[in-house]
């Protein structure tokens, strides 16, 4: 909002601000996902070795 600001409100810099804030949680959402798979797979392991003591 800032670039739209600065620009006078010029139409053009806010879409592009747009998809610019589109495409950055587009490549961020994978590495969110593997972070999300890796949690679990720790959980499961942390799990077994949990059940494994008693």
């Amino acid at each position: 909002m800032v670039a739209y600001v600065g620009s006078n409100g010029n139409f053009v810099t806010l879409l592009f601000t747009l998809a610019l804030l589109a495409f950055d949680v587009w490549v961020y959402i994978p590495f969110v996902r593997l972070s999300l798979a890796v949690e679990g797979r720790i959980r499961e392991i942390d799990a077994k070795e949990d059940h494994k003591d008693v």
